[in-house]
């Protein structure tokens, strides 16, 4: 086994944060389905974010000991890197935000009605907790020191970052594959489209960690990209399906970015 992930250690991330993902959920997925009831607590899915960060830190030991995975938590606490990119990591989910609300308006001759969160399940205290603390900050810690902490790391040491997000988009995708299979609500278009806005996230992501080398700068600006993402479903579909929208165009010119100017990795190593 240790010899397989040295020898491919990109394919056994995958393949390890896929499989501990949907060994965690699948029996959320049982239950969902309606195959066999299974009584479990609350937020259970939470648990399966973190095939990725489960994942790094076995691959990471593997290829480099303990060095490796000290690589990986020290990541997660470096915070300097220039006030630019730490207003554009906060700033950003945010303007998805509104931009998505200008589009509704465009569309529909009035702007989202924002009140509406005020009697959603957002503003009750499980709402808040769900969305905050489970969807945002325990699903993006899960997911970033893995995904971009361990598989983009090695990716970017010997591949453009165009190609290291190109390549990562679908396997992302893939791995929320379980995930989509716990709510029988969601069809193809909602899989369809959640994908897309996951494909070129996976080009912003990228941009932020090769600037910064930072998985706490993309851990915050997953968390706060969930959270705006929420809040907008909890107003309307079209504000919902409208926030895909910057993302998706944002996504592109990062992409056009790298392809002319192609962006180097920084060759400082975190201590």
């Amino acid at each position: 086994m240790k010899e397989l992930i040295k020898r491919r250690p990109f394919i056994s991330f995958v393949v390890l944060a896929i499989s501990i993902t949907a060994f965690l959920i699948f029996p959320i997925i049982l239950n969902n389905r309606g195959f066999y009831p299974i009584e479990l607590p609350n937020h259970w899915e939470a648990l399966g974010a973190f095939g990725p960060f489960l994942a790094g830190i076995i691959v990471a030991y593997v290829i480099a000991g303990k060095k490796g995975v000290k690589r990986l938590f020290t990541g997660l606490t470096h915070w300097r890197v220039g006030w630019f990119w730490v207003l554009f990591t906060c700033l950003t989910p945010y303007l998805f935000f509104w931009a998505a609300a200008f589009q509704v308006q465009l569309t529909s001759g009035s702007l989202p009605e924002f009140s509406l969160i005020s009697t959603s399940y957002l503003a009750t205290t499980a709402g808040f907790i769900k969305l905050v603390f489970f969807g945002s900050i325990i699903q993006s810690l899960g997911e970033e020191p893995g995904w971009r902490g361990q598989y983009a790391d090695g990716m970017l040491e010997n591949y453009s970052a165009f190609k290291t997000a190109a390549v990562m988009g679908p396997l992302w995708i893939l791995w929320h594959v379980p995930a989509f299979l716990t709510r029988p609500e969601f069809g193809l278009i909602q899989f369809a489209g959640i994908s897309a806005g996951l494909f070129f996230a996976s080009f912003w992501l990228t941009l932020i960690y090769v600037k910064t080398r930072s998985i706490l700068m993309v851990f915050i600006w997953h968390a706060l990209l969930n959270m705006t993402r929420f809040a907008t479903q909890q107003i309307s579909t079209s504000f919902f399906l409208a926030y895909a929208t910057p993302v998706i165009l944002g996504g592109i010119v990062i992409g056009v970015y790298f392809l002319i100017y192609k962006p180097t990795y920084k060759d400082k190593q975190l201590d």
